[in-house]
């Protein structure tokens, strides 16, 4: 896990300090760092930073630079996401206009409503286009996806997949929140209240700044807890304050905060986004294991920390892990979250013991957690449980 993050330390410092040189357009260097620009490149891959490592490495004014070969490799990933955003925002264009005509009700969510936070759209890497649609318009919201060339890929307990050839993927949400508190859940129950119409619409809804702000700690909190949290989520915490503090009320949004629980771990978040991403930050710390551990979460996290954090939620209030009990939640959830994830059971309740036997199969022998069930011990419940702590997080579930 972390031991990785401090073997390459210098490396990963490289990709954090020309993250923040790119986003607050600064010059500056990197010639006190022993870099190895192929590591630098593949965990700025890695981590979906490509763009701002490249804006980052132009803003250079040391000598220790990528050698022209690995250079032209990083130009041509640049270039690639910056089509893909491209057709991201140009497919969105195109299904709010279709939703808008046909009168459903739409949400949109996470990353696409970023993006503009930043300096250009393609600075922020998206790898889906998210929306939210009232359940009961998902059938009249197919229709309209099929007939834009999106083919359905898959129902969850919370959303519907899409997508369109050749990379366009699109997560159709039912709902915005799931495994939460009851403080949490009514939050969200009324959101369509609370949401303002886009402009030039009468059915294309967004978050209020507050609210986006506020699901950031939701949304990140659950990535926590399920797998890790990736930089770009502190990134994102930066460039939204940088932008809008002046316009956010932030009382309301400290209050639901602190009834969410989530005031602590906010608090902690700002900061770490300051440190490694503001314009006098000090970058990572090689005795941090918060820096560490978010260091190496990638993108969306890892299976690795996804055992590690499951294992430390075991092991809560003196309880020693157990393999057989983590196996057992993992093979044997919740009924309702099986029939969530096979709407076929809603119509034909009989076939529950067959899908119930594929579902084994998938979460017992098919599973990635394989690979780090001699994780799970007292050591690795320790380790993880002091990051929930130190992160704000010791109370929430």
């Amino acid at each position: 896990m972390i031991d990785n993050v401090r073997k390459n330390f210098d490396d990963y410092c490289c990709v954090f300090r020309l993250i923040r040189l790119a986003i607050n357009n600064i010059d500056g260097s990197v010639d006190d760092l022993d870099v190895n620009w192929k590591n630098v490149f593949n965990i700025a891959s890695q981590m979906s930073f490509i763009v701002l490592v490249k804006i980052g490495i132009d803003l250079l004014t040391g000598t220790n630079k990528p050698e022209k070969e690995l250079q032209d490799l990083i130009n041509k990933a640049y270039r690639t996401q910056i089509i893909f955003d491209s057709n991201q925002i140009y497919e969105l264009d195109l299904l709010m206009s279709a939703f808008e005509k046909e009168e459903i009700d739409t949400l949109i969510i996470k990353g696409i409503g970023l993006k503009k936070c930043y300096p250009d759209t393609y600075y922020r890497y998206m790898g889906d286009i998210d929306t939210f649609v009232k359940k009961a318009d998902f059938d009249k919201a197919d229709k309209v996806l099929f007939s834009l060339g999106y083919k359905e890929e898959h129902i969850g307990s919370h959303d519907k997949g899409y997508k369109k050839e050749p990379y366009i993927i699109l997560e159709q949400h039912f709902t915005l929140v799931e495994d939460v508190s009851e403080e949490i859940n009514d939050y969200y129950k009324d959101i369509w209240k609370k949401a303002k119409l886009k402009s030039g619409f009468s059915h294309i809804y967004e978050m209020t700044l507050e609210d986006i702000y506020i699901y950031f700690a939701v949304h990140a909190v659950h990535h926590i807890m399920f797998s890790g949290i990736a930089p770009r989520i502190f990134l994102d915490y930066y460039v939204f304050l940088e932008k809008y503090r002046g316009m956010l009320n932030m009382n309301y949004i400290n209050d639901v905060l602190t009834k969410f629980g989530y005031k602590e771990f906010d608090n902690v978040a700002v900061s770490l986004a300051y440190k490694w991403f503001g314009k006098n930050g000090s970058g990572l710390d090689k005795n941090s294991t918060i820096d560490l551990f978010v260091a190496d979460c990638s993108t969306y996290g890892t299976t690795e920390h996804n055992v590690g954090l499951r294992t430390a939620r075991l092991a809560r209030n003196g309880k020693k892990p157990s393999k057989l009990l983590f196996i057992m939640k993992q093979v044997f959830p919740p009924v309702v979250r099986i029939k969530s994830e096979f709407k076929v059971l809603e119509k034909y309740p009989v076939l529950l013991p067959f899908i119930w036997v594929a579902y084994v199969a998938k979460k017992a022998i098919k599973t990635n957690t394989k690979s780090y069930y001699s994780n799970i011990n007292e050591e690795t419940a320790g380790l993880y449980n002091s990051i929930i702590t130190d992160l704000g997080l010791n109370n929430t579930n």
